[in-house]
């Protein structure tokens, strides 16, 4: 669990600080949140899984997969925004920087066929079973 620190903000350069509480997660460094996880939704249907993960403000480009015997490995990077000159940030929630997930995949999924989509800051990873370990329909059994 992340301890999370509340302290008042006041500047006389930024009049309007002191209306915001200023909050600094213990797992933030140079406004780099280094422990980042995003969110994600795992839905298990009769054909296989998919992952979904939510990632606002990341491209396609800054996310990779990989997986390496039975396991997925999803990573991603967000370089900070430049901000103009005299400008700064009186409350910065959105992650910077960099983010790794990994899950370890059942064996009865065949790795070979996984996909990936994303559209929209989210990442759909579709991961199929193995033919072999499909649900098969129940058959009826002749009495002779």
């Amino acid at each position: 669990m992340n301890s999370v620190k509340f302290a008042p903000v006041f500047h006389r350069n930024r009049p309007f600080a002191h209306l915001w509480n200023h909050v600094q997660a213990s797992n933030e460094q140079n406004g780099e949140n280094v422990n980042f996880n995003p969110s994600v939704n795992i839905l298990q249907t009769p054909e296989g899984f998919r992952i979904d993960m939510a990632l606002a403000g990341y491209g396609k480009e800054v996310v990779a997969l990989k997986v390496t015997e039975g396991l997925l490995t999803i990573t991603g990077t967000k370089q900070a925004e430049t901000l103009a000159e005299n400008s700064e940030f009186t409350r910065r929630e959105f992650h910077v920087g960099n983010f790794e997930r990994s899950f370890q995949l059942p064996k009865f999924l065949d790795t070979e066929k996984v996909q990936a989509n994303f559209q929209n800051g989210l990442l759909q990873v579709s991961l199929p079973r193995r033919e072999e370990s499909m649900p098969k329909a129940p058959r009826t059994v002749e009495i002779v």
